[in-house]
């Protein structure tokens, strides 16, 4: 990984908190109207779960496909690439 991830990913890092029960990384922040929190990253504000799979995939930013860690993830601050 680049500098530019790993600068982003130790600012993930301090505002997650892991649950082990479900393996998810719970960003912590203020949520959008959507309920997912966001990071500002590349000139603007990005919703964690596809941070991380941009990040770890690379999946495209604007991508339209579906960014949770399990299909039936109930948290929608969790960024687990998994």
């Amino acid at each position: 990984m680049d500098n530019k991830f790993n600068r982003i990913l130790q600012r993930l890092w301090k505002r997650t908190t892991k649950d082990v029960a479900t393996g998810c990384w719970l960003l912590n922040g203020k949520a959008d109207k959507d309920g997912y929190v966001t990071i500002y990253y590349s000139a603007r504000s990005i919703r964690a779960n596809r941070l991380s799979a941009h990040i770890f995939y690379g999946m495209e930013l604007t991508s339209k496909l579906q960014a949770n860690h399990t299909r039936d993830c109930p948290n929608s601050n969790c960024w687990n690439p998994e």
